[in-house]
């Protein structure tokens, strides 16, 4: 069994929204799943265009929700990259880090590794937002197609998606493929911490 929703126990074969359903055939290989009574209405052919057939479709609400969850998600994200990158990890010089004792720069380095994954997973959850806002958008239209607003947002989102700050969020949360939230320091000429900084972005335009 294992803990619901609400924090009681669900039975092995009670299938409800929300709630996990699991089975363990041996200590070593326990299968976990998720159940919704929704994925009742999955057909056969749904199922196999679907990556996770077990989660059911965001409706409109749903999609509403989500977006209430990754601003949350960002905004928590957020408030600890600001706590980390007022450490010492994070606003000292690495040639005066190399004197200091080894569990200092351990410590620092713990820091230096906390900081940088919040601030991967903050672009991610920004990034995650606008994909979730584009969702609402278009089940919005087809669940309220006379409703003109849901149209208009939909042209005014596209606009946005085209815009720098759009383009920068997605290169940010692509480049953590490579390098997880590179943070940037910037010195006084006494090599004083002055400020931190974002990797510069480029738009490159192709003209075909």
């Amino acid at each position: 069994m294992l803990a619901g929703r609400d924090g009681w126990p669900t039975q092995r074969g009670v299938r409800c929204e929300g709630y996990f359903e699991i089975s363990t055939p041996s200590l070593l290989n326990p299968l976990v799943r998720k159940t919704s009574c929704a994925e009742e209405n999955l057909s056969s052919g749904e199922r196999k265009h679907e990556n996770m057939p077990d989660v059911p479709k965001l409706d409109f609400v749903g999609a509403l929700c989500e977006i209430w969850f990754n601003i949350n998600y960002a905004a928590y994200h957020l408030a600890y990259v600001k706590v980390y990158l007022q450490t010492a990890a994070l606003q000292m010089r690495v040639d005066e880090l190399r004197k200091e004792e080894q569990d200092f720069r351990n410590k620092t380095q713990v820091d230096l590794i906390i900081c940088r994954a919040h601030l991967a997973a903050f672009f991610w959850q920004l990034d995650h937002f606008f994909e979730a806002l584009t969702t609402a958008v278009t089940r919005g239209q087809k669940e309220q197609p006379e409703e003109k607003y849901f149209w208009t947002y939909g042209k005014k989102l596209e606009e946005f998606e085209k815009g720098p700050i759009r383009q920068e969020i997605k290169a940010s949360r692509n480049k953590s493929h490579e390098l997880p939230a590179i943070i940037g320091c910037s010195w006084t000429s006494e090599g004083k911490f002055h400020h931190h900084f974002l990797p510069t972005f480029i738009i490159i335009f192709f003209q075909l």
